[in-house]
């Protein structure tokens, strides 16, 4: 998903293929942010049941994960789509 999600936004930069196929690679971006934003909160809402966590209160576990490297690219990664539809 995260190559295609690359493809789609190469491709969605081609004036051609974007007056053709703007609509659907739009749509294609936004089912992908919905995924990896789904995907990322159940991680974070599972991180209570990680054996080195699981001690902690439930909110601190979740803080404590959300920190860990890969879940802090993860937000990088989707973040700017959410804070480019404030503007």
């Amino acid at each position: 998903l995260i190559l295609l999600s690359v493809l789609a936004f190469c491709l969605e930069t081609v004036p051609s293929i974007e007056a053709s196929w703007g609509s659907w690679l739009r749509a294609f971006e936004y089912v992908s942010i919905a995924v990896f934003t789904i995907e990322y909160l159940l991680r974070l809402w599972t991180a209570v049941e990680v054996p080195m966590l699981s001690r902690l209160p439930s909110w601190q576990a979740r803080l404590k994960y959300a920190r860990r490297p890969t879940l802090v690219i993860d937000l990088l990664a989707i973040l700017p789509f959410y804070l480019g539809s404030l503007i």
